[in-house]
């Protein structure tokens, strides 16, 4: 029998998930990725943020009046911005997708479902930061005195990494409530607010949210592990791999 998961339902402005602890250090690799119930909008919204302040901050905006996710780093004031293919979302909304930001020497990325979505290539500004990141932020720009969650967007199992995940791993995390990676693991929340890794990670609401009642994916029991179920979400494509990787 499929476990039924409760996803967090943010509902407004005001409303968003944040790290009790320091963040991991974004001048390095770092890779968090998650499942979100992407709703289209009148408004942008920022489902992601990890930031030092207003003008040291990486983050993924939604930009719903032309469906595509446009992908920001700030560094010392100066801004890089990239965006993905305009209409990449346009058939992805009312449903639940895979979200993953990574930073890697090479630049940072968004992934969606796997499959990458828009990248931006270091710079010598961006590749060093004079401060650490001190916020992290899911449903919020952090390092801005605003948060936007303008409209009705569930968040579901985040786990974040000090280290760059490959495509093939991204892939497999798709796969499992628990994380198939356990190097580099540095907090996931399979119901979005306590860190089931040991390291005591856990998020913090701003303000009173909603569990939904109805779960993002069904689940079921495999050996160690949660493993999605034969409910496949659409337009997901799972390499074959993932079906024989070890569990913890």
């Amino acid at each position: 029998m499929a476990t039924q998961y409760k996803a967090q339902k943010l509902v407004g402005t005001g409303q968003y998930l944040s790290s009790v602890e320091v963040p991991f250090d974004y001048n390095e690799d770092y890779t968090v990725a998650g499942w979100m119930y992407l709703r289209d909008a009148d408004n942008s919204e920022y489902p992601l943020s990890i930031a030092y302040n207003n003008n040291n901050r990486d983050f993924i905006r939604h930009h719903p009046s032309n469906n595509y996710f446009r992908l920001q780093s700030y560094v010392a004031g100066s801004d890089f911005t990239i965006n993905g293919p305009n209409d990449s979302l346009v058939d992805s909304y009312d449903e639940w997708h895979h979200v993953t930001l990574r930073r890697e020497a090479s630049g940072l990325s968004i992934w969606l479902d796997g499959d990458l979505n828009a990248s931006t290539a270091n710079t010598s500004s961006l590749s060093v930061r004079s401060n650490a990141a001190n916020q992290f932020n899911i449903g919020r720009k952090a390092g801005s005195s605003s948060w936007d969650s303008h409209n009705v967007t569930d968040y579901y199992g985040f786990k974040a990494w000090t280290r760059a995940l490959s495509q093939n791993e991204i892939k497999a995390e798709m796969r499992f409530v628990t994380p198939v990676s356990r190097r580099g693991l540095w907090a996931y929340w399979p119901n979005c607010l306590k860190d089931h890794s040991g390291n005591g990670r856990d998020l913090v609401e701003s303000e009173g949210l909603t569990e939904t009642s109805s779960p993002p994916l069904a689940w079921k029991r495999q050996r160690h592990q949660y493993i999605m179920s034969d409910i496949t979400p659409p337009n997901i494509s799972l390499p074959f791999s993932t079906l024989n990787i070890k569990l913890y």
